[in-house]
């Protein structure tokens, strides 16, 4: 009863020593970086009582895995979706 979305990309990818520490708050390697993103949707995803996991391979891209519990139906969610995109016509 969990859903698993998976997020990949074709960037570079990620060292092990910036792997290791890209959950903490404010560590960036951008310039203009907050270091704030991936530490805020580490925290939200476990106060849900879900998982994060990056995987990252120098050259070849980043995946990152979140698994979170299921807390209704797929119908009803697509129902409620339907329900909603109806009433701002």
């Amino acid at each position: 009863n969990r859903v698993v979305v998976e997020i990949r990309d074709t960037a570079p990818g990620m060292s092990q020593e910036v792997l290791q520490r890209v959950t903490e708050p404010f560590f960036t390697t951008r310039p203009e970086g907050t270091g704030l993103g991936l530490s805020v949707c580490s925290s939200i995803v476990r106060d849900h009582d879900g998982w994060m996991t990056i995987d990252s391979i120098e050259g070849k891209g980043t995946v990152v895995r979140l698994e979170l519990v299921r807390v209704m139906e797929a119908s009803l969610l697509d129902q409620m979706m339907l329900n909603a995109s109806d009433s701002s016509i």
